[in-house]
């Protein structure tokens, strides 16, 4: 499955330049521009780069690792928080509740027209919260869980 999505990926890439830039450890050439190729055809003796990503994010403890890639390609990482053993009306309550907090989070912060920088770590805290229950909520109606 990754081989694909690394092929898909490649689709619109110049993958000479591709090994050159992924390549050079202290600006010397390491990788070869016929690895890659092999890479995405699939005749590797070793993991591709996304296979090893992911067994870095199992061992990894928290999302350290996500956070820093969204970030650095301009975006945010939310993690998918299900219901456990709720019923699904108890986890769209709570989705309320935690929307309700963020708007009332905001509104606290803007009462003297400014957002400080803790004001603005507990804002995306509870905006990631309330991102990961609407993907679980979503989740579960993909699932069918609703109908």
């Amino acid at each position: 499955m990754t081989d694909d999505i690394l092929r898909e990926a490649a689709k619109d890439m110049n993958v000479k330049q591709l090994a050159a830039d992924l390549g050079k450890v202290e600006g010397k050439e390491t990788l070869s521009t016929s690895y890659i190729y092999q890479q995405l055809r699939g005749e590797k003796k070793i993991k591709n780069i996304l296979d090893r990503c992911q067994v870095w994010l199992k061992h990894e403890k928290g999302d350290t690792i996500l956070q820093w890639l969204c970030n650095e390609n301009e975006g945010y990482f939310v993690k998918r928080l299900n219901g456990g053993d709720k019923t699904n009306h108890q986890v769209v309550a709570k989705l309320m509740k935690e929307f309700a907090e963020v708007i009332s989070t905001i509104a606290d912060a803007l009462l003297d027209g400014k957002v400080s920088m803790r004001e603005y770590k507990n804002l995306r805290k509870e905006w990631q919260d309330v991102q990961g229950i609407m993907e679980g909520f979503l989740d579960a109606c993909e699932r069918g869980e609703f109908s």
